[in-house]
């Protein structure tokens, strides 16, 4: 997130997969530590360029398109893989309103969450980058993206926000 400019011409959402109550400060934290505006999603919420919306604990998130515009839509539906908010449904969705426009990020954590929603914003067009195993405390996510071929690229955390930037300016049209 500190790599990423105040200007980036796209919103940012993130799944995190932590209980109610920890999500706020996480916003909170990464909003002083970064150059994006960080907010812990709400119900209705439209995602501007700059801002970084997270899913708040214990909800997933999802995100809508309705009048030109991306609005940020919580559910209380069930967990997924065992995890709420979970990134497949939150891929999911982008890969819907988004298509070949979507970019999306698989970072350090256990399990298979992102899989399915990665290969959904592949199918469409759109990007998946992959945090390699050389910075990734765990292997798990990433990994289990990668084998199902969901990824187009593998790369260090430190070389991410370089290829984001690039990556979201080419699909803008800039």
């Amino acid at each position: 997130m500190t790599g990423l400019p105040h200007d980036l011409p796209v919103p940012i959402v993130i799944a995190q997969h932590m209980p109610p109550g920890f999500t706020a400060s996480l916003a909170k934290r990464l909003d002083e530590m970064s150059a994006l505006h960080v907010v812990e999603g709400q119900d209705g919420f439209e995602l501007m360029p700059g801002v970084a919306a997270i899913a708040p604990g214990g909800k997933h998130m999802l995100v809508e398109k309705k009048d030109g515009r991306f609005i940020c839509r919580l559910s209380d539906a069930p967990p997924l893989h065992s995890v709420k908010p979970a990134a497949d449904l939150l891929f999911l969705s982008v890969a819907d309103v988004a298509g070949a426009k979507a970019v999306g990020i698989i970072l350090t954590g256990m399990g298979k969450d992102g899989t399915e929603g990665a290969r959904a914003i592949r199918s469409k067009g759109g990007v998946v980058l992959a945090e390699s195993p050389e910075t990734c405390v765990v292997y798990g996510m990433p990994k289990s993206a990668v084998e199902a071929g969901a990824v187009n690229e593998s790369l260090p955390l430190y070389r991410i926000p370089e290829r984001v930037k690039l990556l979201v300016r080419v699909r803008k049209g800039e």
